[in-house]
Order: structure tokens, then C-alpha cells, then sequence
């Protein structure tokens, strides 16, 4: 049995050999869709502004008919000439969506769904076209979701800048189109981060530094997401799923997609 974690862009998918149907299971990986991130120009709290957009809402919802059961809602029965000209996905067995460790710059809504489980909502819920499947959104990235802990020298880079500010800046450097952050958010930022120890849960030093904010280590932005990979593979190693698809932060699928390993 192979493992297969695919990335799926817009237009295509990467995979790692051929897919057998019969054997093979399968992780399918997709970044979250199109977020707000301004709203008529005006400066805003950004956890407002954080959530999807109605773009990003209308990608949802084509999920559907990309991993769905849409072959009779369309006419188009598996066999008939016209499957032929649909992707060859599967259709997932289990749902998972990228946890932001409750950050205070990161939208959830009224369901408490952050933008990546937003993402999949549509295809998960319940309906003849729907999956009727819970989505896992205990996982994450950041450190705080598996006792990953911060790089000490990351956090004294932090510290002796100006700590929030400069974090602030970085994720603005992430996404051209964020707001500026709201004067009053920069001390829970910084208290949200004075939080996070600087060993690991095993009392080792931590290599983390999220989104790999600093340093030239390429791998010191794997932080949660290899916890992450794992949990993913151990559910992909139950009775009755061979396909799981996950939507994920996009600049964090780097290292979840090249944290699972088939099984030996």
C-alpha cells in the first residue's frame, strides 16, 4: 500500500507516480480559498477581514462538483463518455481544515470556522450532493496546537524589535492587501506569543519558527504541521478510508504536503 499526498492547484494536480484505485489511498491537498481583505477600502479589525469572500464562498461550493457526488445531479452516470471529461478525484472518506491556534489576526465565524474549514463546508454538509462528513479541525501549524514551542532565537529577533510590531509586519509582508493591525491588537499579539515556551513538549530546544518568519533553516517552518501529517496518515490507515482531503493555510501545504510518508 502506497501513500499519496497530492497538491492540488487551480487548473491541475501534482502526483507522485500513478494511482491505482484499488490499492492506493490517497491525501488530497488544497489551500484554503479567496479571503476579504479589505472592505471598500476601509482600515478594519483584521479578524473581520479574514474570513472567506464571496469569491472564495463560490469556490467552496464548486467543491462539489469536484469531489461531490455529482454524477447523477449532472446527468452524467460513471461509465457514460461524458465522465471522461471530469478530473479523475476521488471522493474524499474524511475532512480535515488548518486550526490558526486561535490568533488574535485570524477570522472565525459565526460557526467558528476559520477560513480553511470555511473552505470545505459546503462539500461536507449534509444534501444529496454533500458528503455528510465532520471536518477534523483540531490541527494546525502553529506551535501552540502540538507543544511545539518557538526557536528561542526567533523570539529574541521578536523581542528586540519590538515583538507584536515586528510579527505584525511580517504577516503584512505575507499578504499585500492586509489591513494595518489595530493599535489595540498588538498587545494581545504580543501576549498571545509570550505564551509559547521556547522547548518542544519533550523539553528539547524548539526549531520552530512559524511560516519560517526567520532564519535559513527550510525546515524550521514545519513546526506543527508534521504532528499534523501524522494524525492525517493514522486516519488514513482506518477501515474504510482510502481518500482524505485537506484544506490547509497555503504557505504551510509546503510542509504538510512533504511530512507524510507511506507507510512501511
Amino acid at each position: 500500500m502506497m501513500v499519496w499526498p497530492l497538491l492540488l492547484l487551480c487548473g491541475g494536480s501534482h502526483a507522485f507516480g500513478s494511482i491505482s484505485p484499488s490499492v492506493d489511498k490517497v491525501i488530497y491537498i488544497i489551500r484554503h480559498g479567496e479571503k476579504i481583505a479589505r472592505n471598500s477600502g476601509s482600515l478594519q479589525r483584521p479578524e473581520a477581514v479574514q474570513c472567506l469572500s464571496e469569491k472564495g464562498w463560490g469556490r467552496s461550493y464548486n467543491l462539489k462538483s469536484v469531489f461531490g457526488y455529482t454524477f447523477s445531479f449532472n446527468g452524467c452516470m460513471p461509465g457514460d463518455s461524458c465522465s471522461q471529461n471530469l478530473p479523475p478525484l476521488r471522493t474524499p472518506d474524511a475532512l480535515f481544515s488548518a486550526n490558526y491556534a486561535d490568533g488574535p489576526i485570524d477570522c472565525k465565524d459565526e460557526q467558528g470556522r476559520y477560513r480553511t474549514e470555511q473552505t470545505i463546508a459546503a462539500l461536507a454538509n449534509s444534501g444529496p450532493t454533500s458528503l455528510n462528513l465532520p471536518i477534523n479541525n483540531r490541527l494546525g501549524f502553529m506551535p501552540q496546537l502540538c507543544g511545539a514551542g518557538l526557536n528561542a532565537s526567533f523570539v529574541q529577533w521578536l523581542q528586540a524589535g519590538g515583538g507584536a510590531e515586528i510579527y505584525s509586519r511580517f504577516l503584512a509582508t505575507l499578504e499585500a492587501k492586509r489591513p494595518v493591525l489595530a493599535d489595540d491588537l498588538t498587545e494581545a499579539i504580543s501576549g498571545w506569543l509570550d505564551q509559547v515556551p521556547t522547548q518542544d513538549a519533550a523539553g528539547a530546544p524548539s526549531s520552530c519558527v512559524p511560516y519560517q518568519a526567520w532564519g535559513d533553516d527550510p525546515m524550521s517552518g514545519m513546526c506543527c504541521n508534521r504532528a499534523a501529517a501524522e494524525a492525517i496518515k493514522l486516519k488514513l490507515l482506518e477501515p474504510g478510508v482510502d481518500t482524505i482531503l485537506v484544506a490547509w493555510e497555503h504557505i504551510n501545504i509546503q510542509w504538510l504536503g512533504g511530512a507524510p510518508r507511506a507507510p512501511q
